[in-house]
């Protein structure tokens, strides 16, 4: 009697967890500003196009495929380029956005730009609830994340599963963000909230697109000319000293690798070929693939003020971290395609 019980537990759980995963597979993908702009545009266009660029803000502001396309010509190589960059996106959201277009793509895309960073465990407290936070938490990407959250405690050390469970008050920051990640992870599967999806995708079938969204030329890219602020200026010099005082190289933490090969593996299966870009943000730290395999061969690395110091002077700056202004994004887009045109024809790049 108790076998037989467990029995019809057992097919319960399992049906009810396939139909958590056929609706997921069948619901559309939500209706995200500007994403969804990019999403429906690429859609229109894409037998256009054989470049794209995935990224944060230092892509999405940063990398002109206007620019890109006219030094690549000057390089004798033609290319046609649509900037996937958003706002506020870190690696999970990427390689799950980049996972949704891909198939879509038409044989005419052959190079796919995505921005390398570590993996961010934590979002702004304030954003916890948004969609833009949610929606990406598939299993491969929220293990991902957990394995991280496990790994590393606040000083970077390694610590025990167990001690992050249980540990201490300290580790109460560690406990929320288990819970953050395991509740979004949940809430999609069950597709919670979902019919506000459907009823979204409903309302903007018509493919229509927020060209604002696309930036002035509509090839994705929007670029910002504010300037760092003068009295901002000193303390960056400062600290970009500092970060290249102490710059060195170091392998990229297993959860990282791992989404950034799903990432080139999708790649790769849709017959184009991946190349990792890390912008030119303050920290120095030149990162490198632990385990290189097929598709985490090239990584073309900006973060590097001795080498590009166009790159850092404070008048091409946006910010006192990360970001470029306008100019600064002239400058990048130009040794973006620079070093890829030399990447090619060194043959480091297939």
């Amino acid at each position: 009697m108790l076998r037989r019980s467990l029995t019809n537990v057992a097919l319960a759980l399992c049906a009810f967890l396939l139909t958590g995963a056929f609706f997921r597979w069948l619901l559309p993908f939500p209706e995200i500003t500007p994403i969804s702009e990019k999403f429906r545009f690429y859609e229109k266009h894409r037998d256009e196009i054989d470049t794209l660029f995935f990224g944060s803000s230092r892509i999405y502001q940063q990398l002109s495929p206007a620019i890109f396309d006219t030094e690549m010509r000057a390089q004798g190589l033609e290319t046609r380029s649509f900037n996937f960059g958003v706002n506020g996106m870190f690696l999970g959201e990427e390689s799950y956005l980049l996972e949704k277009v891909l198939p879509h793509a038409s044989t005419r895309l052959r190079w796919v730009f995505i921005e390398l960073e570590p993996l961010p465990i934590s979002f702004d407290p304030g954003n916890s609830g948004s969609q833009r936070i949610g929606y990406w938490h598939d299993l491969p990407r929220t293990r991902a994340v957990i394995e991280e959250i496990f790994r590393l405690d606040s000083a970077g050390r390694t610590r025990a599963k167990w001690e992050v469970i249980f540990g201490r008050p300290k580790q109460e920051q560690r406990h929320d963000l288990l819970f953050l990640h395991l509740s979004l992870f949940a809430k999609n599967f069950l597709n919670l909230g979902q019919a506000r999806d459907v009823l979204d995708w409903w309302q903007h079938r018509s493919g229509e697109f927020d060209r604002i969204n696309l930036g002035p030329a509509t090839d994705g890219y929007r670029p910002l000319q504010i300037r760092l602020p003068p009295d901002k200026a000193a303390s960056f010099e400062e600290a970009l000293r500092a970060s290249m005082a102490t710059a060195r190289r170091k392998p990229l933490d297993p959860a990282t690798e791992e989404i950034c090969r799903r990432s080139a593996a999708e790649v790769l299966r849709c017959g184009a070929q991946p190349i990792f870009v890390v912008t030119p943000v303050r920290d120095q730290t030149q990162f490198f693939f632990a385990q290189p395999a097929t598709g985490l061969t090239t990584v073309l690395s900006f973060n590097d003020a001795i080498r590009y110091p166009d790159l850092y002077r404070t008048s091409v700056r946006l910010d006192s971290m990360s970001h470029l202004n306008e100019e600064g994004a002239q400058h990048f887009s130009r040794h973006v395609a620079e070093r890829f045109a030399a990447a090619l024809r060194e043959g480091a790049i297939k």
